[in-house]
């Protein structure tokens, strides 16, 4: 069937806001407009490498396709973020980066860590950030 969301929005003033609007989508063929915003921190118990993290990242894509094999594209943006490795003795400071996301992902996702490398959003594949 098909279903229509005008404005599903997650909003906390000290979190982060998530806002997806869709028109016309169906399981079939999605057409998601999703914009993020955020602090860094909130995914640090997703990359245990970091021993901490922080700093705004800001999200605005769009997810279409079939539910099966859905395209994102779009661009994240983080802006003064702190980064600091664990067993590394220098932290790295005022990070910024413009990171265009054009991605087929699978929902064919076994389990949390399969879906984190699909989604690998945070550092796309063929770069180098460190």
């Amino acid at each position: 069937g098909r279903y229509d969301t005008q404005n599903f929005l997650l909003y906390d003033q000290n979190k982060g806001r998530l806002e997806v609007r869709s028109q016309n989508s169906s399981l079939e063929k999605l057409d998601l407009d999703i914009q993020a915003q955020t602090d860094l921190k909130l995914i640090q118990i997703f990359i245990p490498t970091f021993e901490e993290i922080n700093g705004p990242i800001e999200l605005k894509a769009n997810l279409s396709g079939p539910l099966v094999k859905p395209n994102l594209i779009g661009q994240m943006k983080i802006t003064d973020a702190y980064l600091k490795i664990k067993n590394f003795p220098h932290p790295f400071e005022k990070l910024n980066l413009i990171e265009p996301i054009q991605r087929a992902l699978t929902t064919e996702v076994y389990n949390f860590k399969d879906l984190m490398t699909s989604l690998c959003l945070f550092v796309p594949r063929g770069h180098n950030y460190l």
